[in-house]
């Protein structure tokens, strides 16, 4: 099995029994998507990015309200960061314009709001293992996409790589596996707090899929998740 996930590029996504034992009720659903077309403009992306202050202010209480789950979560694990998709939402509200990336960061950055979902993606060519999700001990070290090396908090939720740490749930991802125009097969993630159900992650994962498949952006394969 292992030499099948090897060939076709295939990653898994286990949960470290600290994890477990630390954070009951955390998860994460996942998708791959293949054969990613994100070196050009998309119309579509685009016109979502144009609609979603609107689509926020018309669903503003439900969302806010989604989002405040997690950042309860944030207090728990000690991060000192404060959750970013709920300052997102609220520069949203407040006409903050986003700029353009590139398709599948935009697609997935309006699919967080919609949702008020925590997600992430990575260059899956990047990635040469399976993927482990631990509790930092205080000494781990994330090549951070924007700010350089940086020491994880003790009790932050990382996402290691073999030995190497690619994103932090409350840090952010590394710069190794950023997702560019050059991109072919990207890992999409939806995270969850305890107080979050499976099917908020599930959805915003359907979405994911739909749209990326919808504007012939990628091919997504199957939607798994991982609970603690």
């Amino acid at each position: 099995m292992a030499k099948e996930y090897q060939q076709s590029g295939r990653k898994e996504v286990y949960l470290e029994p600290g994890l477990v034992s630390k954070y009951p009720g955390f998860k994460m659903a996942y998708s791959l998507i293949r054969d990613v077309s994100n070196n050009k403009t998309c119309p579509e992306v685009a016109k979502l990015i144009q609609d979603l202050p609107a689509y926020v202010k018309a669903n503003e209480q439900e969302i806010l309200l989604r989002a405040d789950k997690m950042k309860r979560f944030y207090k728990k694990i000690g991060s000192k960061n404060r959750y970013h998709i709920l300052s997102l939402l609220k520069s949203t509200l407040n006409g903050r314009e986003y700029q353009i990336i590139n398709p599948a960061v935009d697609l997935v950055y309006a699919v967080e709001l919609h949702h008020g979902v925590l997600m992430g993606l990575h260059d899956l060519d990047q990635i040469q293992e399976d993927i482990y999700v631990g509790v930092a001990q205080g000494v781990e070290k994330l090549d951070h996409i924007f700010q350089g090396s940086i020491t994880l908090d003790p009790g932050a939720i990382f996402l290691k790589n073999g030995k190497t740490i690619m994103a932090s749930v409350s840090a952010g991802p590394d710069k190794d596996t950023k997702v560019t125009e050059k991109s072919q097969n990207i890992l999409v993630i939806a995270f969850g707090s305890p107080e979050d159900s499976e099917a908020l992650l599930m959805g915003a994962m359907k979405e994911t899929n739909q749209l990326f498949k919808e504007y012939n952006l990628g091919t997504p394969e199957n939607i798994d998740i991982r609970i603690a």
